[in-house]
Formats: C-alpha cells, structure tokens, sequence
C-alpha cells in the first residue's frame, strides 16, 4: 500500500518529467519557427527574383515579337531559338517556385 507521501512524490516527479518534456517541446517550436522564417525569407526573396526576371523577359519578348515582324526567315529562326530558351528558364523558374511553395506550405502545416 502506498502512503500518501509516496503518491505525492510520484506525481512531483511526474509533473518535473512533463514540465521537462514541455521544455523540450518550447525549444522545437522556437527551432521550427526560426526554420519556418528562413524558408519564408527565402520565398520573399525568390519572388523578388521571379518579379524581375518577369519584367526582364517581357521586354525580352517585347524585343523578339518586333525582331520577328521585321526579321528574315533566319532572324525569325533565331528569335524562334531565343523564345523557346526563355520559356524553358520561366518553366525551370516556375518550377522552382512551385516547389519553394509546397515546401513553405508543409513546414507551415506543422505549426
């Protein structure tokens, strides 16, 4: 049979075990939270980039769509070149984005 200065004991140290594992669970949040920040520092970032590459390449495209109204056959075929380049970086760029999202989504589903 137990005595109630037993009992007593068993719960302090219970509780002392819980407030520890309380502790530890603070601290993960504190290290998530810095975590979940970078990763949304580097989306602001990475959406600057995008906002800049986008009005780099529609003055790119401006440039190519009145190069190829003017041009030959081999500017055309050359501005063609230049086009399909420049949609194979926006897709690797969109690409990026969707992942850099998905991930931010993730980390901010854990909180």
């Amino acid at each position: 049979m137990t005595t109630k200065k037993t009992t007593v004991a068993t719960v302090a140290n219970d509780v002392r075990a819980l407030q520890g594992e309380v502790g530890e669970f603070k601290a993960e949040m504190r290290e998530f939270k810095a975590e979940m920040y970078e990763f949304k520092a580097e989306m602001y970032e990475f959406k600057a980039e995008m906002r800049a590459f986008q009005t780099e390449t529609r003055a790119e495209f401006a440039s190519v769509r009145e190069e190829i109204r003017r041009g030959d056959q081999e500017t055309r075929t050359h501005m063609t070149m230049l086009v399909e380049s420049l949609r194979d970086d926006m897709r690797i760029f969109m690409d990026a984005h969707i992942d850099l999202e998905r991930r931010v989504r993730r980390l901010e589903s854990r909180e």
